[in-house]
């Protein structure tokens, strides 16, 4: 088809608000999926369009409170951050292969820990503290262990996305962890 995935991706979505029936919109994007998935394996523009039509189901899962499809959505965008990262990274700027190595692995890091700190809040919500304090650990490890190069954050400076990302990944994290501690002395 000659329009764009995300247009495919934004009309699925908006069918939540503008139709009665809730599951239309699940329903259009799984079918997006499935399409997405057909297109040949690897190829550049098919790691980033699955990346988007997960992140979407995630967030219509989570506005229709179906929190177990909402982690799997989540658990399913982790093995394509780096490859969406190199991407993105890929199309921006193609002189420095080893800085956008580097840089997309501070993404991909990142991403990661967004992605344990929404799910850790996920599982703060029905009650899992367990699971979310190991998912928090994790993170928090993760994101210690990333070497934060001058080089690579500079690199990424020129990827919007990137940069709020990454500004955001400690504040999150604080807060996630706030709200953990909060959860485990009620």
């Amino acid at each position: 088809s000659w329009i764009p995935w995300a247009v495919h991706i934004f009309a699925a979505a908006t069918l939540q608000y503008t139709r009665g029936d809730k599951e239309l919109a699940t329903t259009a994007l799984w079918k997006i999926r499935a399409a997405i998935q057909q297109q040949l394996p690897g190829a550049p523009a098919v790691v980033l369009d699955l990346l988007h039509v997960e992140h979407t189901l995630f967030n219509v899962f989570s506005a229709q409170g179906e929190w177990r499809m909402a982690l799997e959505a989540l658990e399913r965008m982790a093995p394509l951050l780096k490859d969406g990262a190199d991407q993105v990274l890929l199309q921006q700027q193609q002189d420095q292969p080893t800085e956008n190595d580097n840089a997309a692995q501070v993404w991909a890091h990142a991403a990661q820990c967004e992605i344990w700190s929404r799910q850790s809040r996920i599982l703060l919500q029905v009650g899992a503290l367990d699971g979310a304090q190991f998912l928090l650990e994790k993170a928090n490890s993760l994101w210690q262990d990333v070497p934060h190069s001058h080089r690579s954050l500079e690199v990424l400076q020129s990827v919007p996305s990137a940069q709020r990302l990454l500004e955001q990944v400690e504040p999150q994290l604080s807060a996630s962890l706030g709200l953990l501690q909060f959860a485990y002395k009620k």
